[in-house]
């Protein structure tokens, strides 16, 4: 796989190639680790180190009582009970961001019945402050956060659900962060639909972060401005009635894609994206009869360095996930058995092991249930930060060595400390310092 990373005057392409693309797990391998009683009805979980110990925590509210329970992780895919907030009547849907710039998690929850969003500051000891009440429209049912404007504070995106069974529409709403934990007035977006699920990214490639929501009958493109506001955009009809999205770059061409999940169809349905911020129906995942999928995330569980997609299927108490193949296709689906009803998925390294694992909400008993990634791990890993002008490229050797190539030259070249365009540092560190387009390629040792 190739990632292309831009940077201010600098371009790099990382290519890892390890040995069966090289070490990846060619199944999926899961292992059911914990099984917790949580609440009265999970619906949604987040997941952040809220005591500052370098191991995930996670955060679940309970849509019954209206409580959010935080647990406290030991690393090992295990948990200790932590604090219980009280967020309201209807806790539905969370998202975790540093609300008020002091480097510690926050929590955001929207509370359905009481048309709120709950903001909970993190105190990094795995303690939180009262409520802050902020207006979430009629029913917000979603919601994510992402800096909107530019300005280094983290904002919120909501997708309002309306009142269906009323025939009331809802909306996408933005309510602006002020950076100290204060917001601005919740602006609303195009009542039209009953939104349902929401991701930001920047879908056409302005640099201005967009929104994508699913409203019960269509996918809608909400293009930012980069000042906060947003226009519309392009409407899909992706599947009848999506449900939840998931965004990755399944084809592997640059652009970010979209999988949206009908239960009433039991399939999801994968666009592709193109420049400009379209997409083009491309596949379609049938699950199992009643399985009724109504959360996904994707991610690359497998190893190779493709994403793969995971669907909760409240119907049939599985969680179906399918080998991403690179091409915007997909391989056979395999399930997994969950405790009963799960209604809402998050990935999350949970054990430190750098492999991603799978939580899943059980609305009913209310459990959450942990599947630890066993997959073997033998891939490397490039991690490339941008500090004091420099773009510095560290990474964990899984047997191999660094070649660097520059893009376009007829030979491969491997670069070595002394060359004046860029230098090996601390064993294990380039440091690129001449403005240009390199490729860095991971090879096992002697190949």
């Amino acid at each position: 796989m190739t990632l292309l990373y831009h940077w201010p005057a600098l371009a790099i392409t990382a290519c890892i190639v390890s040995a069966s693309c090289q070490g990846a797990c060619p199944d999926f391998s899961f292992r059911s680790s914990t099984v917790l009683g949580i609440g009265a009805n999970p619906r949604a979980v987040a997941a952040a180190d809220f005591n500052r110990d370098r191991v995930t925590d996670l955060a679940v509210p309970n849509f019954d009582d209206g409580t959010v329970s935080i647990l406290l992780g030991r690393g090992d895919g295990s948990f200790v009970p932590g604090l219980s907030l009280f967020a309201g009547a209807g806790a539905k849907a969370i998202a975790t961001a540093d609300f008020n710039s002091d480097s510690h998690p926050d929590l955001a929850v929207a509370v359905s019945e009481l048309a709120e969003i709950a903001i909970f500051l993190g105190m990094g000891n795995g303690l939180f402050g009262p409520a802050i009440r902020v207006d979430g429209g009629d029913h917000p049912f979603d919601l994510t956060a992402a800096d909107l404007n530019h300005d280094g504070a983290d904002d919120l995106v909501v997708a309002e659900n309306g009142c269906p069974g009323c025939r009331i529409d809802g909306s996408v709403l933005v309510i602006l962060g002020r950076g100290d934990g204060q917001f601005l007035p919740t602006v609303s977006y195009g009542r039209r639909g009953f939104p349902t699920g929401v991701r930001v990214a920047d879908f056409n490639g302005d640099k201005h972060a967009d929104v994508l929501v699913a409203d019960a009958f269509r996918v809608r493109l909400l293009a930012g401005n980069g000042d906060g506001t947003l226009k519309d955009g392009v409407v899909f009809d992706p599947i009848p009635e999506p449900l939840a999205l998931a965004v990755a770059d399944f084809d592997n061409d640059g652009f970010l894609d979209f999988a949206a999940a009908s239960p009433s169809t039991q399939e999801i349905a994968i666009w592709l994206g193109r420049s400009g911020g379209l997409f083009i129906d491309h596949d379609r995942l049938p699950t199992r009869l009643s399985a009724l999928p109504i959360s996904m995330e994707a991610e690359d569980f497998n190893g190779d360095h493709l994403p793969d997609l995971a669907a909760a299927n409240i119907g049939n108490d599985t969680v179906s996930v399918w080998p991403g193949l690179g091409n915007g296709r997909f391989g056979p689906m395999i399930e997994i058995q969950t405790g009963g009803e799960p209604g809402a998925l998050l990935c999350a390294d949970i054990d430190g092991d750098g492999r991603p694992d799978l939580v899943c909400c059980d609305q009913n008993p209310g459990d959450l249930t942990i599947f630890l990634n066993t997959c073997p791990d033998s891939r490397p890993r490039l991690t490339i930060n941008r500090f004091r002008g420099e773009t510095l490229v560290s990474w964990r050797d899984a047997g191999g060595s660094l070649t660097l190539e520059v893009a376009g030259s007829p030979t491969t070249g491997v670069w070595l400390p002394s060359t004046t365009a860029g230098h090996f540092r601390n064993g294990n560190r380039f440091s690129a310092v001449k403005p240009g387009f390199y490729r860095l390629a991971l090879h096992p040792r002697g190949r």
